[in-house]
């Protein structure tokens, strides 16, 4: 469905623990109540002169917290409709805000390069966390350990101790580290890229860098982890898949991967196994280029290419692995999605519907249906076992 009414542009949206509702933030000064069953608007909030530009719900749902350009933050009651306090201390635009686990915490961050801890049940601060110079534009805080991540414009992340309002540690200046986009390992540990061709492994619970496995001979274009966080696959633009063992922090093996740039990888349950989707380019004698989508099985245990599958006629633009691992689905630019015997490497169906190309596939964790996103501007759910069309969203 489309959620329409808001008439200016729409920064944030945040849907309650049950799944009922979402709040949307905007820059005028009206925010948005959605029912989720049936997307009408519920209610109209009216606060910020200025607008919102965040929008968080404490894990009960029964409070809304909004930040905005006007250096103020803004509770409410989302059951009555009205607001309980103003959180004023900010001197720039707060630009995002966490609350803890308990709900009776807030963190904000602002374009002042401080973050702020608040109490939500007074409505009163409790400490300003300086140490950022310049933008602090994210907050997360970290389940069960009163800690909390932020990222800056000044490219470092910091761990501060939320109980004693301190930093704790801060990641080294690294000017090429943009933006700050974790894949989580488990409970307290996360995997970053950087654009200096390294992976980072941190432990938020510690509140340091484990380690920086060393830079590689091309820039990271994919990153893969099993769901245990034991291993990882990267994929580099000089064509290597690099295997890494993430509890004992080595690299295990270089393989000679993909040749084209790799638009997807995708990791078996057990780490046994890779498959990387990817692009090559091809010349005629009359020097045309002609591009040509791949999918090709990886045996990471033994450091050897499986199989190669090239049945798309076009580029394949992504491929996800039932958790059995017995089947793999691959989405292509061909306006066709295809279902695999992962262990044989044969094609067992071919799902045709779509008008436009594929650009995304995920599967169901019982495997029995698949999903895929397409650029004719709809969803589709598939059955895995008949390969037909379920469902279809525009």
């Amino acid at each position: 469905m489309t959620l329409e009414g808001h008439s200016a542009p729409v920064f944030s949206v945040a849907v309650t623990p049950d799944g009922n509702q979402a709040i949307s933030a905007s820059k005028n000064s009206i925010q948005k109540v959605w029912d989720l069953d049936n997307g009408k608007e519920l209610i109209n909030l009216e606060l910020h002169v200025k607008g919102a530009r965040f929008v968080a719900i404490s894990p009960d749902g029964q409070r809304v917290v909004f930040a905005s350009d006007d250096c103020t933050l803004k509770v409410w009651d989302l059951q009555q409709g009205i607001e309980l306090a103003t959180l004023e201390g900010h001197k720039r635009s707060v630009l995002s805000v966490a609350i803890s686990p308990d709900g009776r915490q807030a963190v904000s961050t602002s374009d002042d390069r401080t973050l702020k801890i608040w109490d939500l049940q007074r409505g009163v601060e409790l400490a300003t966390l300086e140490g950022h110079s310049d933008s602090v534009n994210s907050v997360a805080i970290l389940p069960n350990v009163n800690r909390a991540v932020s990222a800056s414009s000044d490219h470092t992340l910091k761990v501060w101790n939320l109980q004693q309002g301190i930093e704790f540690n801060t990641q080294e200046k690294n000017n090429n580290l943009v933006s700050f986009k974790p894949i989580l390992l488990d409970h307290s540990r996360a995997v970053s890229v950087c654009q200096d061709r390294t992976l980072v492994v941190w432990d938020f619970h510690r509140g340091m860098k484990l380690y920086t496995p060393k830079a590689q001979s091309g820039s990271i274009k994919s990153v893969v982890i099993t769901p245990d966080g034991s291993r990882g696959v990267s994929a580099t633009f000089d064509e290597k898949l690099i295997v890494w063992d993430l509890k004992k922090e080595v690299e295990i093996t270089t393989l000679d991967g993909p040749k084209g740039s790799v638009s997807s990888l995708a990791i078996t349950s057990d780490g046994s196994k890779a498959v990387s989707a990817s692009v090559a380019f091809s010349f005629s004698p009359n020097g045309k280029s002609n591009a040509h989508g791949k999918l090709e099985i990886w045996d990471l245990q033994e450091g050897l290419k499986l199989a190669t599958l090239q049945e798309h006629s076009a580029w394949v633009l992504s491929a996800a692995i039932t958790l059995d691992n017995s089947r793999l689905v691959s989405a292509s630019t061909d306006g066709t999605l295809k279902v695999w015997d992962l262990q044989r490497g044969e094609e067992l169906n071919t799902l045709e519907g779509h008008s436009g190309s594929v650009l995304s596939v995920a599967i169901t964790p019982d495997g029995q249906q698949v999903v895929s996103a397409s650029a004719d501007r709809t969803l589709k759910v598939w059955s895995m076992e008949q390969g037909k069309e379920l469902i279809r969203a525009c």
